[in-house]
């Protein structure tokens, strides 16, 4: 890890939440009508073979769209605004972590035809796997003595940062694994309700 520390700062971290707010609510102008390339009716028009075959692509492909749009917006407005790059590992590491993989997720699931429970399963388990082992190695590097206020060498954000991001990610995914897990519980009981005579 780099010796360069970070406390954490309210400042810091209003900082970027807001800036993160704010892109991401410009950047969603670019990113909602690529959305309406995955509606469902639309979708419907492919043969459910494709759409099996289109699940990863598709994954791959929201979740590089979801992290590139608000990383150059950010980049050219922090530079516009403080003329450097203050904030920019803290909302890098945001859209990375937590804003990127919820879009894999949800581009994966959309594309699958059915079973939208299972495609959770391996879309979603990857992305919570991967958060799981990093925040997993920052817990390592602080057990062994590291400090919290470290910065991450390949992310160049504080510890006590990628933790909380890190955590949010993994809490908003099983959210979503649980809500789908519940539709998929209910559909069965629902379609055995309506066949009864």
């Amino acid at each position: 890890m780099d010796t360069h520390l970070q406390p954490a700062s309210w400042d810091w971290i209003r900082a970027v939440v807001v800036s993160t707010f704010v892109i991401l609510i410009i950047t969603s102008s670019i990113l909602m009508p690529l959305e309406k390339l995955l509606e469902p009716r639309r979708l419907d028009r492919l043969p459910p073979w494709s759409r099996w075959f289109l699940v990863l692509p598709t994954a791959f492909a929201s979740g590089f769209v979801a992290e590139i749009v608000p990383r150059m917006f950010f980049a050219v407005l922090e530079i516009v605004v403080n003329h450097e790059l203050m904030f920019r590992p803290g909302f890098d590491f945001l859209i990375w972590q937590l804003w990127a993989p919820l879009f894999f997720v949800a581009g994966g699931i959309q594309m699958a035809p059915r079973f939208k429970f299972s495609t959770f399963l391996v879309v979603g388990g990857v992305k919570i796997a991967v958060a799981a082992t990093n925040f997993g190695r920052d817990l390592r590097f602080v057990h062994g003595g590291g400090p919290w206020t470290a910065m991450d060498p390949t992310t160049n954000s504080p510890l006590w940062w990628d933790a909380i991001v890190y955590t949010v990610c993994i809490g908003f995914l099983i959210a979503l694994g649980w809500f789908l897990g519940r539709q998929a519980l209910e559909k069965p009981h629902r379609q055995t309700v309506t066949a009864v005579p």
